[in-house]
């Protein structure tokens, strides 16, 4: 809902900001693909700006009522394991989440993201400053 398809690697919001309040809208996705680990493991899912960011690097902390970032959630399931990563947008740095595997799994692992109707670090239904808003999701198989 409110997403474009995967293009490459980025998935994008079709329309961030309700047209009349410029506060954030409603958006959600779930992304599939096939993953294999042969021995017991974790999963980890981390977000490289813990929420979506001006994707120019910028931080404005001058525009009282306004959002300058957007809080939003990731689901991730991999076999009967699952685990949920909230990002708050409060403070602009990494954020992760790592779920124990304790056993051998080949499937399907799922990512469910998710953006509130309101969503944002200037309180429910601030404005949001003008730009382009982004993060990075990385999801790692590795051994425990």
């Amino acid at each position: 809902m409110n997403f474009n398809g995967i293009s490459g690697d980025t998935l994008q919001v079709t329309q961030l900001l309700d047209q009349q309040t410029l506060a954030a809208r409603p958006a959600s996705a779930t992304v599939s693909f096939a993953a294999v680990c042969n021995y017991p493991h974790q999963i980890r899912i981390q977000s490289e700006n813990n929420g979506l960011w001006p994707t120019d690097g910028r931080q404005a902390t001058d525009a009282p009522g306004f959002a300058t970032a957007l809080p939003y959630d990731a689901n991730l399931t991999w076999g009967s394991s699952s685990g949920q990563l909230q990002m708050d947008a409060r403070i602009r740095s990494n954020r992760e989440q790592r779920i124990d595997v304790d056993q051998a799994t080949a499937g399907t692992v799922t990512l469910r993201l998710a953006i509130l109707a309101g969503a944002s670090n200037g309180g429910v239904n601030a404005p949001v400053l003008a730009g382009v808003y982004g993060d990075t999701l990385r999801i790692t198989l590795e051994p425990k």
